[in-house]
């Protein structure tokens, strides 16, 4: 929800009710302090992975300023087939609201932005708001 948030990303198993914590922004170490809008379930290649907007501190010259930044986090399921986090966090981009491709290479972002995952390559398609990638 747009300026709110939480610290942490869970996953919630509907067969068995299960709920696994995959990310705690509350680890020490992080530069992450919320995770706020934007979570989208994808593929990259044949690795799970969540896309998810956080707020996280950045240097901007002599000081530091809260931005809105864009991360993944691969998943891996357990022997009882409950999702884990199979690493940790990657910063991508700075930006808000990903939506995976299909194929799992690229996000959609801030409106109509598409996010290359393999190369970083941006593309500003338009200006809008909450976009989202039809699969």
């Amino acid at each position: 929800e747009e300026g709110g948030g939480t610290t942490m990303i869970k996953v919630l198993h509907l067969a068995d009710g299960y709920i696994e914590t995959v990310f705690d922004a509350a680890n020490p170490g992080d530069d992450i302090s919320t995770v706020t809008h934007g979570l989208d379930w994808g593929r990259e290649g044949t690795q799970d992975h969540l896309a998810f907007t956080v707020v996280r501190e950045k240097r901007v010259g002599k000081r530091t300023k809260p931005v809105l930044s864009i991360y993944t986090l691969p998943l891996q399921k357990d022997a009882a087939g409950h999702y884990l986090a199979a690493g940790q966090p990657e910063f991508q981009v700075d930006g808000r609201r990903p939506s995976w491709s299909s194929d799992g290479t690229q996000f959609v972002m801030d409106g109509v932005t598409v996010f290359n995952v393999g190369t970083g390559e941006e593309t500003r398609l338009a200006r809008g708001d909450m976009a989202e990638w039809r699969r």
